[in-house]
């Protein structure tokens, strides 16, 4: 579904109100103070071409970039009520061959926003938490965004001619296509298969700030991130290290591009968007070529970083030539000490100033 996101049809609309908590210290210090109430929907809102391009470019833009993670639910997580209502909603939906009934949908969102305002303390921002039940193609899927609203500004809650909560469509529109409403965070699950499929955008925190991001992950959707950092990273590390050294790039083009490569997995960023990273310091040609050799190892266009694994290899590097010459050192040592240069037949040129420490055989 990830990959067929242009086609992506939205066909409903589900708006729960989860207001921001008060803190214990600011009860005490104001007594007067009156919390606001959760304001659960119990039918979907209306919505017109006009939102429904307005969620559409919001689904695709955010979990179709560079700037979304995979996810999947932690089993060991499994008594969380969020991960417990994506799964009954999918699997009541793979036995009615989708949509929902309205009721199955409505009961079981009313059901996340409740484990939303559960998990959440007065360091986290109230708002709107929206479910976009959508599919694409073969696949169902249904999107959750979480939008903080400007401080002051109440949602206007609506309702049916039976009476029922809603929330009015007009003022939605308002608020999201205006400056007073902020998308923090969305999420997109489908049917894949015979698996339920997750992918995240934060883009409050964008998972460098692992407090904020696991709050949101663990605690209220009760997943993890599909493959451990440690193991992404070094899978990274050995498929640009072996595109590296394919006959295609020039000395020059591997010498800059391996100094670029250490200088990502150890700068202090905690995370890699390799797509950012090839079109920096890959020739314009490659970029693609280098691009599909990580989707060929399913290693994700960002991903957390973890060099635990690699933290020996990426000490040393090691330049070995056709003669049967090798050059070892730290990539600093060698920055530092070693000039290259293009010499005649595609050959390198290398020039090293400094005293003899040592000859010996081996």
């Amino acid at each position: 579904m990830k990959n067929s996101l242009n086609n992506l049809v939205v066909d409903n609309l589900i708006v729960h109100d989860v207001p921001k908590k008060f803190s214990q210290k600011y009860v005490k210090e104001n007594p007067e103070s009156d919390a606001e109430d959760i304001i659960l929907s119990e039918v979907p809102t209306d919505f017109d071409l006009e939102l429904t391009r307005f969620f559409h470019d919001r689904i695709t833009g955010t979990i179709g970039s560079s700037n979304a993670f995979e996810i999947e639910f932690d089993s060991e997580l499994n008594d969380s009520k969020t991960q417990i209502a994506i799964k009954e909603y999918f699997d009541i939906g793979v036995k009615s061959n989708f949509p929902l009934q309205e009721s199955d949908s409505i009961r079981l969102t009313q059901q996340i926003a409740i484990a939303l305002h559960d998990v959440q303390t007065a360091r986290n921002p109230g708002g709107m938490l929206l479910f976009i039940p959508c599919h694409s193609n073969q696949n169902n899927g249904i999107a959750v965004l979480k939008v903080e609203r400007e401080e002051g500004v109440r949602i206007q809650r609506d309702s049916n001619e039976h009476g029922q909560v809603t929330f009015n469509a007009q003022h939605i529109k308002n608020l999201m296509l205006t400056k007073k409403t902020k998308l923090f965070k969305i999420v997109l699950f489908f049917i894949e298969g015979e698996n339920i499929v997750g992918y995240l955008c934060d883009q409050q925190s964008n998972f460098e700030n692992k407090e904020v991001a696991n709050f949101f992950l663990i605690d209220f959707l009760g997943c993890k991130l599909k493959e451990e950092p440690k193991v992404t990273t070094k899978k990274f590390f050995n498929t640009a290290s072996d595109f590296i050294n394919n006959d295609f790039l020039k000395d020059n083009e591997k010498i800059d591009m391996h100094i670029h490569l250490i200088s990502e997995l150890t700068n202090n960023t905690q995370t890699i968007n390799t797509f950012n990273f090839a079109k920096k310091y890959l020739p314009k040609e490659r970029l693609q070529e280098f691009m599909n050799s990580l989707c060929d190892k399913h290693i994700p266009t960002i991903f957390t970083k973890d060099i635990t694994m690699i933290e020996d290899k990426i000490k040393k590097v090691r330049y070995e030539f056709e003669c049967g010459i090798k050059i070892i050192g730290t990539e600093d040592a060698i920055v530092k000490n070693i000039t290259f240069s293009a010499f005649e037949d595609d050959k390198t040129k290398i020039e090293l100033v400094d005293r003899i420490k040592k000859v010996e055989s081996k």
